[in-house]
């Protein structure tokens, strides 16, 4: 975790500069940073992957996914860790273009529902962190527990009537 924890001072790198990052400037950084930390035999590989989003000046959104590798690449909707092959199938079927913060939200409950298995998974709180325009301003903050807690009830009826048919 120490690997991490200096990954994420990466991203204080706007903070001592007065030059607002984008966020392909800031992934593109951090790439940077995991590319040296393979070349080098004398310092250790990161190891880890992250997922960069955030809301430009000009209003547009982004979605950069960084490898351990240091490449990255832009996406509409994108899953790392555990289980990311069948989210990332999950996530390819939604029209995200269309699709609201809150729609998102339910959608993102109903696939790590889907994934997680209770056999040999443990238990686990759901958790949901969001940027969006609408809803938070352009800031990346928690959602409300309120709005997981529905988003976590319609996933489980949704599951449980696709389990029937």
């Amino acid at each position: 975790m120490p690997l991490g924890r200096f990954f994420l001072d990466g991203h204080n790198l706007s903070k001592g500069i007065q030059k607002v990052f984008s966020q392909g400037k800031l992934a593109d950084q951090l790439g940077q940073l995991c590319l040296a930390h393979t070349l080098y035999g004398s310092v250790q590989p990161f190891g880890i992957s992250a997922l960069i989003a955030g809301i430009d000046k000009d209003g547009t959104s982004n979605l950069f996914c960084l490898k351990p590798s240091g490449v990255f690449w832009g996406y509409r909707g994108c899953a790392i860790g555990k289980g990311r092959t069948l989210a990332r199938t999950e996530i390819e079927k939604l029209k995200l273009e269309s699709m609201s913060a809150r729609e998102a939200v339910e959608h993102a409950a109903r696939i790590i529902h889907m994934i997680h298995d209770e056999v040999k998974d443990k238990d686990f709180e759901l958790e949901i962190s969001w940027v969006s325009k609408s809803e938070t301003n352009g800031k990346h903050l928690p959602v409300l527990k309120l709005i997981i807690e529905a988003a976590e009830i319609q996933a489980k009826e949704s599951l449980s009537s696709e389990m029937e048919d």
